[in-house]
């Protein structure tokens, strides 16, 4: 069916609803990528980033122990000694409540393989500190710093190196995670940009469309008021379809075929009026050359008698 053919009111109905549909795939498609990039930054702020956090609370826990480990020997007052005891369990116990959330919540193949290279390390380094606050409360400062500076140095460097590669393991996932949700935003503008697009063209489209099959109609309306207004009753009119333009030509055309009729009754009736009086003349005519034929005749007798 040809657009022609439909009402006006249709035609601006089914146009709305086009227009209406385009907007509602719009915001259906912004709200459901919406929801992607709200899971995916959620992922990079509640549980990614958190992760990095830990492991930096990890490494930052353990050079506090070295430092404690340090102070111990460098300063032996019984007071100092306890108060570095004190902060080097404290900072043990956080550690192990840090490994502990990380073992529950790093769940990828490379995390849980990372954070798995940290446990033997983190063992023999616990183990020598163990060793060396014996020694200390032994008062075997000799012993005590030869752990500190020749058997614990290796085993400490290893554990730090497995906590570096740890957290590089999680920048790693965070990046992932990150460059995941900047391309589903990219994405999403994209998808915008061109369903917007779409709908600008579609309306464009559809208002040149419906205002074309509106006023060419008019105009060809128009054209015939003139015509008729000017006397011409034979320019042809085109009137198809079932839209009020329609109606209105095939209006038109019903009225210019009456007036033809009246004009071609009006034309009958002066050519019988014409030939009547060329009738009455004509007959006048004759009746005026019979008077004077018998005006002569007369005359002719009456010359005659005299």
């Amino acid at each position: 069916m040809s657009i022609h053919n439909l009402k006006i009111r249709t035609r601006l109905t089914i146009a709305f609803g086009l227009m209406v549909a385009l907007i509602l795939i719009i915001g259906g498609t912004a709200a459901l990528k919406s929801r992607v990039l709200l899971g995916e930054f959620g992922s990079v702020v509640n549980d990614h980033y958190p992760k990095v956090t830990e492991v930096y609370q990890i490494k930052a826990a353990v050079a506090a122990n070295e430092v404690a480990l340090a102070n111990m020997l460098a300063y032996r007052m019984p007071d100092n000694i306890k108060a570095q005891v004190s902060s080097l369990q404290a900072t043990r116990k956080q550690i192990t409540a840090l490994f502990k959330k990380l073992d529950e919540s790093v769940t990828s193949g490379d995390g849980r393989a990372a954070l798995e290279r940290t446990k033997a390390p983190r063992a023999q380094v616990l183990a020598l500190q163990d060793k060396y606050l014996e020694a200390m409360d032994m008062g075997l400062s000799g012993d005590a710093a030869t752990l500190l500076e020749k058997e614990m140095p290796a085993p400490l460097k290893t554990y730090k190196e497995s906590i570096d590669g740890l957290l590089k393991v999680q920048h790693e996932l965070m990046g992932q995670a990150t460059a995941t949700a900047t391309a589903s935003v990219q994405g999403m503008l994209w998808i915008i940009a061109l369903a917007s697009l779409i709908a600008i063209a579609l309306g464009v489209a559809l208002a040149w469309s419906i205002i074309h099959s509106i006023i060419r109609p008019l105009h060809d309306a128009v054209a015939v008021a003139n015509a008729v207004a000017d006397g011409d009753l034979t320019r042809p009119i085109e009137a198809s379809g079932n839209s009020e333009t329609a109606h209105l030509l095939q209006a038109l055309r019903r009225m210019q075929a009456g007036l033809i009729k009246v004009v071609s009754h009006v034309r009958q009736d002066s050519e019988g009026v014409a030939t009547a009086s060329a009738e009455i003349a004509q007959g006048n005519h004759d009746l005026s050359s019979r008077t004077e034929s018998q005006a002569s005749a007369l005359e002719q007798i009456g010359r005659a008698h005299v």
